[in-house]
């Protein structure tokens, strides 16, 4: 980070698309060419990099890619960069404060983040969400997804950081899950609930923000949707599960 608006580790052109896709909120690939005057080309491989940093997000509609700021990885770089680089942070601060600007204006906004990067990005905006907030988060699903796609050693860890961070959840599991390794890992409320059909989703419900997770899907697919009343209604739906499930 060297002024408030560029970020290391970009070419000229990522620079200026990122400016632009930060300055819009959400953007095509289409406008972003119009207002900047770049080749097509130019635009749709610096947007495409600029997903694999994990900097943009992205989400479709009928008929094209609708791309916006992934303010969960900017918000990831300014932990890292304020323990390291403290000059640098108040560019990212402001990057970001722009970022949560556009955010607040668009309510049952949906981020898409594509892979297994993508997914700890979402990861770690819950714990820190969980430990500054001192808040509790919900998950429902089968349980052990994380261990098959990320493996026993990752799991293992946020879970120990969990506990480390005295980090509040409730988790309901599939029954099975009493079979699987992440009966041995998992920290926090649990409790389980018999589910005939296996899905291949996992949800996690925290702030005004509904995480859905398609371990099926090639790359695997995080979703985020920051919105209050989806965000309550999953949570009602959570109530009512917990009820009926057992420790």
């Amino acid at each position: 980070m060297t002024t408030m608006d560029t970020i290391e580790g970009l070419s000229t052109s990522e620079q200026k698309i990122f400016k632009e896709v930060l300055r819009l909120g959400q953007t095509s690939a289409g406008r972003v060419t119009k207002n900047l005057g770049f080749h097509k080309g130019t635009v749709y491989n610096s947007l495409r990099r600029l997903e694999e940093k994990g900097l943009i997000g992205v989400k479709e509609d009928a008929t094209r890619r609708i791309y916006s700021i992934n303010s969960l990885s900017l918000r990831k770089r300014l932990a890292e960069e304020k323990e390291q680089h403290e000059k640098k942070v108040e560019g990212l601060k402001k990057i970001l404060h722009a970022a949560k600007q556009n955010e607040k204006a668009d309510e049952g906004k949906v981020l898409v983040l594509s892979g297994v990067e993508g997914f700890k990005t979402f990861f770690d905006d819950l714990y820190s969400w969980a430990y500054q907030t001192k808040k509790e988060y919900y998950f429902m699903g089968k349980g052990n997804e994380m261990v098959e796609h990320l493996g026993e050693d990752y799991y293992q860890r946020t879970q120990i950081k969990k506990k480390r961070l005295k980090l509040r959840c409730r988790v309901i599991l599939n029954n099975i899950s009493r079979r699987l390794p992440v009966k041995k890992h998992v920290v926090g409320n649990v409790r389980y609930l018999e589910m005939d059909y296996l899905s291949p989703v996992s949800t996690w419900m925290y702030g005004n923000t509904t995480v859905i997770v398609l371990w099926g899907s090639t790359p695997l697919q995080t979703i985020v949707i920051h919105s209050k009343g989806l965000t309550d209604s999953y949570r009602s739906f959570f109530e009512n599960m917990w009820k009926m499930a057992t420790p």
